[in-house]
């Protein structure tokens, strides 16, 4: 086994609920960039943290379908649509795949 380093031109699959998302890893420069800029007065706002983790590390999908039955194309305000369960286990992924909480540096949010 390699190690691979963090680039933010990296691209991996994660399949879930029969579609396949395309994610890369937060750099801890880029953690650290949020967590600050998600930082009043010393306390961290995680909603609003996890939310810019999840733009920064989702790039692209397929087999996501709109509410019509077409192929959504992927923006990350399409994104923030997706239902809570779906967010919730790519979040959880990503998250295990990227480090966990060491990249993210706080407790699971779920």
């Amino acid at each position: 086994m390699s190690i691979k380093l963090v680039s933010k031109e990296e691209k991996f699959t994660i399949k879930l609920h029969g579609c396949e998302f395309y994610y890369r890893r937060l750099p801890m420069d880029e953690a650290e960039r949020l967590r600050d800029a998600n930082t009043e007065r010393g306390e961290l706002d995680r909603s609003e943290f996890y939310k810019d983790v999840f733009h920064f590390c989702l790039i692209g999908w397929n087999g996501v379908q709109d509410a019509a039955g077409e192929d959504a194309p992927f923006s990350h305000e399409a994104a923030l649509a997706l239902p809570d369960p779906v967010m919730k286990d790519l979040i959880k992924t990503m998250s295990s795949t990227v480090g966990g909480e060491e990249a993210i540096d706080g407790p699971d949010p779920f």
